[in-house]
């Protein structure tokens, strides 16, 4: 069943906040019982959606414990986990006798059969994830293994699950066969990191290396704009040989450095395009999304989108508009 839902305290009422808060949390999240611990003024935003079969939600709240106890479980209880990745602040995580502090990337997971709580100590931010046992339970090497674990992000598998799972939550949900293929590339992940049978992680290895491809794009993203982006920095960035970094993206019939360079020619043509921009020189742009040399620029900008970026910039600026699409795939010199 589809599920979209938006809710933010924003408008309402400081004295109302955390009591819609409570009863939007505790109607569509299983139950749970949540609890204020400071006096500080309260806040929550929340986004949920459905990815395949699996629901999916976004968090931005102040401090305050979400608790599941035996009247919760009594009430209703679910056969799922929730899978809460930290996005931002810390919290602390107990069930079964066990507590565990979270930092940013950082995942536990909370069995709904069971009493447990989360106390988030500061303003977070956090994605969580409802999947049923029946999903997860027989990809594990112990059916009971998950409940209460915390899952570190800082590298290995556990790296790769956090940060699929953060942007599962970003992407626009897919529809679909395309939704079940990604929620299934989630769901080995998770298992991998949690502790896979050894056909579970054989089953998983695909979608292992779709994640790992994943994080490489999502740095790709974020560095566009360093000159030095190179396959031997991104290589070392993730502790991977250049001849396995190079592997991962030979599928895709596109290079890692000609993603990089239609990556780069994008962001330039959007820019060159905006007003807002207006004040800066073409060499600014450029050199502002990584390119060393102004011709080397003007080039493969020509070659991708038919036009000098002078004549791009001029046409754009007249017109108001800019393209939906970008012909940068028409990119020939890297």
């Amino acid at each position: 069943m589809d599920m979209r839902l938006e809710f933010s305290t924003d408008g309402v009422s400081e004295e109302n906040r955390f009591e819609q808060w409570s009863e939007i949390t505790r109607e569509h999240f299983a139950g749970l019982t949540s609890e204020r611990t400071t006096e500080k003024p309260f806040f929550g935003r929340l986004r949920a959606h459905t990815v395949g079969r699996l629901p999916v939600m976004d968090f931005h709240a102040a401090a305050h414990r979400v608790c599941l106890n035996a009247r919760d479980i009594a009430r209703g209880s679910r056969e799922a986990y929730l899978i809460n990745l930290q996005v931002s602040g810390t919290s602390t995580m107990r069930q079964g006798g066990t507590e565990h502090r979270l930092a940013p990337g950082d995942f536990g997971i909370i069995d709904l059969t069971r009493p447990g709580e989360v106390h988030f100590e500061q303003e977070w931010q956090g994605v969580t994830l409802a999947l049923p046992h029946h999903v997860l339970q027989p990809r594990l090497r112990d059916r009971d293994m998950a409940a209460g674990l915390v899952v570190r992000g800082a590298e290995g598998a556990g790296a790769l699950a956090s940060a699929y799972l953060g942007t599962f939550a970003r992407m626009p949900p897919p529809t679909g066969s395309t939704a079940e293929a990604v929620g299934n590339i989630l769901v080995d992940l998770l298992a991998v990191a949690v502790g896979a049978t050894a056909e579970a992680r054989e089953a998983a290895a695909p979608g292992v290396l779709a994640a790992r491809r994943q994080a490489v794009c999502d740095y790709l993203e974020r560095h566009l704009g360093d000159p030095d982006l190179d396959p031997a920095s991104v290589a070392s960035a993730f502790r991977m040989s250049t001849r396995y970094l190079h592997e991962l993206f030979e599928p895709t019939g596109e290079t890692l450095m000609r993603r990089v360079l239609s990556h780069r020619l994008e962001r330039c043509r959007q820019d060159l395009a905006a007003p807002a921009m207006r004040s800066r020189t073409i060499a600014d742009i450029a050199f502002g999304w990584g390119f060393r040399d102004l011709s080397h620029f003007g080039r493969v900008f020509k070659a991708a989108h038919g036009m000098t970026p002078r004549e791009w910039r001029k046409q754009a600026l007249a017109s108001g508009a800019l393209p939906v699409e970008s012909p940068c795939a028409r990119v020939r010199e890297s």
